[in-house]
């Protein structure tokens, strides 16, 4: 079977949104503007339901999001807590993915330094004039980019049962299968937006 290409116009690209509970007001706005240009980015606050074990859940969320957003701050920059794990998971997945896959960005808030293991990347500063703009040409790069192997399986409704979603293309090399819990991540964007 070939490669099913019209499934990515109904597919958005997946962002999760790494952000320390600090920097929440400017992360709503970006995860507003995100999504009202047709993205679908991942927040905890919007995600997560009562009783889940946020932990777990927001690893999942990372390991089956299309690119992470490493939002940083001169609060967040250098703040022991969460964020750090979080940052430390995303770098953990980063470092699993092809060589040359656009998979995660920093994004300043604010003029800050950006942590050292964090300054490979080409980071974005949004504060900028052209900052948005900047972060929607690299979106937009990586939906290109991404091509579905495999049309999606059947979704199975109910919290335990899971779902196999499809192999996807990162600039021509294919990535694993990866398996998810169907009520968790981005399935639960048409019932929690």
């Amino acid at each position: 079977m070939g490669p099913n290409v019209s499934l990515l116009e109904t597919q958005p690209l997946h962002i999760f949104l790494c952000h320390s509970s600090s920097d929440k007001t400017p992360v709503r706005e970006l995860y507003l503007r995100l999504r009202s240009d047709g993205f679908d980015p991942w927040l905890d606050e919007q995600r997560l339901l009562p009783g889940q074990d946020w932990a777990v859940e927001i690893k999942r969320a990372v390991a089956a999001t299309d690119v992470v957003i490493v939002c940083l701050s001169q609060r967040s920059a250098d703040k022991a807590g969460y964020v750090q794990k979080e940052i430390k998971y995303a770098l953990e997945v980063a470092e699993e993915q092809p060589e040359g896959t656009l998979f995660l960005i920093p994004l300043l808030l604010e003029q800050c330094a950006v942590p050292e293991r964090l300054q490979r990347w080409q980071w974005v500063e949004l504060f900028n004039e052209r900052g948005y703009e900047m972060l929607i040409r690299a979106l937009q790069s990586m939906a290109k980019t991404r091509t579905v192997l495999e049309p999606p399986i059947q979704l199975q409704r109910g919290p335990t049962e899971l779902q196999q979603e499809p192999a996807v293309l990162h600039r021509g090399i294919e990535s694993s299968f990866r398996t998810r819990t169907v009520t968790n991540y981005y399935e639960m964007s048409s019932t929690n937006t």
